[in-house]
């Protein structure tokens, strides 16, 4: 697969950002498979690295997502910046090629992909979820030992148990929320940080339909927020003015400071 190949492919999944370049080196690299340039927007891929189109398309697509990333006004400082936004975008990305029909993967068709999947899924990840559920019910029954006998359960918690705040926290909500274990104890603790009951079922069903954790939150934060209602615009233009009117006070007495600096050098020479 050539370069103008890979650039038709990946400006068809997303056609209105800056024109970008395609360059195989014809090299290989022990480092990366493939790097982004923002500052010429050119995908460099090492095509020498892989053995298969389907290898090259998955680091073209990857590298496409740093550009696209740094094509939104959220762009990041650097193009080594792999935070969620970069991996929602990404695996948006995926889909879509994938959708198109010019990418595909074997996980959901191949006999051996199938069954090791359902083998982590059933026997691993919802197994560990079952039981990190069961014992935040244990923690919410020591929690209440604790009130009955007039101890704190913190100290319990750290002491005896010696056991991280985060986990504890999780462990109990899934409990009390009921949060489904399917997808094992780290889906358990996105969830359990919705405190909604019908925002909690709308992402347990997006995670049960192939979306990632870093997609849905990427989701949350593009979701219009109390933050853009007019009312709080107005009080964010009246804080601008107060921090705007402060500069200009402090600005003025830089100046006069300087002024007066200027008449001590004057009245020395």
């Amino acid at each position: 697969m050539n370069q103008d190949t890979l650039h038709g492919l990946l400006a068809t999944l997303r056609p209105e950002v800056p024109e970008f370049r395609v360059i195989l080196t014809g090299k290989s690299s022990r480092k990366v498979h493939g790097l982004y340039k923002p500052e010429t927007r050119e995908i460099l891929l090492h095509n020498k690295n892989f053995t298969t189109d389907h290898e090259l398309l998955y680091t073209a697509i990857h590298e496409f997502a740093h550009h696209v990333h740094f094509s939104l006004p959220s762009a990041p400082k650097s193009s080594k910046a792999h935070t969620t936004e970069f991996w929602a975008i990404f695996h948006e990305l995926l889909t879509q090629a994938k959708q198109a029909g010019w990418y595909r993967d074997i996980f959901d068709s191949d006999p051996d992909f199938l069954e090791l999947t359902r083998t982590l899924q059933q026997d691993y990840l919802k197994p560990h979820g079952e039981l990190m559920k069961k014992f935040g019910g244990l923690l919410c029954q020591a929690m209440e030992l604790c009130k009955r006998h007039g101890v704190p359960f913190e100290d319990y918690r750290d002491r005896i148990l010696g056991l991280p705040r985060t986990t504890t926290k999780t462990a109990m909500t899934a409990f009390r929320w009921d949060v489904p274990t399917d997808r094992g104890f780290d889906a358990m603790k996105f969830l359990s940080g919705v405190a909604q009951p019908q925002k909690r079922l709308e992402m347990t069903q997006k995670l049960a339909s192939g979306e990632t954790i870093e997609q849905i939150k990427f989701q949350q934060r593009q979701a219009p927020s109390h933050q853009d209602f007019p009312e709080n615009l107005e009080m964010k233009k009246k804080i601008l003015k107060e921090k705007i009117l402060q500069t200009e006070k402090k600005l003025q007495i830089l100046f006069e400071e300087l002024k007066k600096l200027e008449s001590v050098n004057e009245g020395g020479t």
